[in-house]
């Protein structure tokens, strides 16, 4: 099975995405060739997908970002749960209010990053973002029980660890969850644990082998000789 080729110009869209490269490896590509890079994950691989389709780079987004709408709302006085969401941003401040609102538990989850870089819709109060951002954690919890929680595709290291935990090792010749991911980021499509039981069943890992001067230095049996 092929492993993961060098990110270039001359690949094409389709075998760009079959394989997994990591947010810096498209940042510098997207450097290298007069490219925004700016983006989460996600807007990187369809940027990159369109110049390589294309031969060009897409069209800026017309849609505004939240540092474009004006002044965070965080920074405009103290946030309270009737405050209206204005401008969003997760900055420091925000987070100490959902901290005090909502427990020290709080951390930025799927639902709060959907705002990012949108109005929401008018009249929302950040009392409605806690119950949004509540509503979003017991659903997780509830199919985190059940078995059915799935990570975001974006994610696709934690995925892979995920599954790593509930199931083990899939070969018999044992290998460190790390050794098994360096191999599974290179593979073509979907770098995912199943995945990489399928390429096992293609190729024998082998675990790294000690470096000469570490074979050098392990103690010798002195023989004794007879008189």
């Amino acid at each position: 099975m092929p492993l993961r080729p060098s990110l270039s110009l001359e690949m094409s869209a389709q075998t760009f995405r079959k394989y997994n490269y990591d947010c810096k490896e498209m940042k510098l590509f997207c450097q290298q060739h007069g490219g925004p890079t700016t983006g989460a994950k996600a807007a990187l691989i369809d940027r990159i997908a369109h110049k390589l389709a294309c031969k060009r780079w897409p069209a800026p987004e017309s849609e505004p970002r939240a540092s474009d709408l004006g002044v965070p709302d965080s920074a405009r006085g103290e946030l309270r749960r009737n405050t209206p969401v204005q401008v969003y941003k997760s900055d420091a401040a925000t987070q100490a209010f959902f901290k005090k609102e909502v427990g020290e538990h709080f951390h930025v989850n799927g639902y709060l990053r959907s705002f990012k870089g949108k109005a929401p819709a008018k009249g929302t109060t950040y009392g409605q973002l806690i119950a949004g951002w509540e509503a979003f954690e017991a659903e997780q919890k509830a199919k985190k029980k059940a078995g059915t929680h799935v990570i975001s595709s974006q994610f696709k290291y934690n995925q892979f660890q995920s599954e790593w935990s509930k199931h083990g090792c899939p070969v018999p010749k044992q290998v460190t969850m790390r050794e098994a991911w360096e191999v599974t980021k290179n593979l073509p499509g979907e770098q995912t644990y199943k995945a990489y039981k399928e390429y096992c069943k293609h190729a024998t890992l082998k675990r790294p082998r000690p470096d000469a001067q570490a074979a050098r230095s392990a103690p010798k049996h002195s023989r004794t000789s007879g008189v």
